[in-house]
């Protein structure tokens, strides 16, 4: 089994790097993160905190959010060629992965950015605000 991972160098990308390596039957076939980043052009592996496994990440020429293929198949990636494809965005990649995905999960992690809202430790807060009330 084939995977990707987009914003490979960020806390998401570097766990889910590390569970690819880990488990049986699955490879890391592309990993990429946006302009300007430290990890564009090192392996991907070393980045994740692993030995080398040959993947370069690759650039983003601007921060953007994947809301298209195109910018896998720009680099010779096949989205339809992979199993998996790790992207690290709140909702913007729908439009184009849910065409070619059997299926989709959403990962919250910890910090102030997260996806689940009733999380957070509002102190202060007016009600009705959805969607947490």
């Amino acid at each position: 089994m084939k995977i990707a991972v987009v914003g490979a160098a960020g806390r998401m990308g570097q766990m889910l790097i590390r569970q690819i390596a880990r488990t049986e039957g699955v490879s890391l076939a592309a990993a990429s993160e946006a302009s300007g980043s430290k990890a564009i052009g090192k392996d991907a592996g070393e980045v994740a905190g692993l030995e080398a496994n040959g993947i370069k990440i690759l650039l983003s020429s601007r921060k953007t959010p994947p809301f298209d293929l195109g910018q896998l198949r720009s680099q010779g990636i096949i989205p339809e060629d992979l199993w998996v494809i790790g992207v690290k965005a709140a909702v913007a990649h729908r439009r184009a992965y849910d065409k070619i995905a059997k299926g989709s999960y959403t990962v919250t992690t910890p910090g102030p950015c997260t996806s689940a809202l009733k999380t957070l430790p509002y102190q202060r807060l007016r009600k009705p605000v959805f969607p947490i009330s």
